[in-house]
């Protein structure tokens, strides 16, 4: 695996010096894209190194550790919207009485679902 300083010499994004680190009086380079640094360095071997060492050490900062999580199995969803378009107030209370039952049988099947049923309720 290449270094990150390879990986910013081989796509031309730095120019190869005897430093990898520029002084403080030199200007980065204007033409280099926030998202082409970025993606150099998570591609870099530095980065993965890091990961794995604060996995290992157990003190990878937990923000980091979600992103990671959220990247690799999927970012959970935040909200969920449910719309339903019935108007309530334009029910009759026989209607409204049917539907208070459906949904008391809704969550008694709920509750009474085995413990350890996997699926997301």
């Amino acid at each position: 695996m290449k270094t990150l300083y390879q990986t910013l010499v081989e796509d031309g994004l730095v120019e190869p010096a005897a430093s990898q680190v520029p002084a403080a009086s030199e200007p980065l380079d204007p033409t280099l894209s926030g998202q082409a640094f970025a993606q150099a360095v998570l591609q870099s071997q530095e980065f993965r190194m890091y990961i794995i060492e604060g996995l290992m050490e157990r003190d990878l900062p937990p923000a980091v550790l979600c992103r990671l999580m959220d990247h690799g199995w999927g970012k959970p969803i935040e909200r969920v919207e449910v719309s339903d378009p019935t108007r309530l107030d334009e029910m009759t209370p026989e209607q409204l009485e049917a539907r208070a039952l459906r949904l008391a049988e809704m969550a008694r099947s709920i509750r009474l679902a085995p413990l350890n049923d996997t699926t997301v309720h």
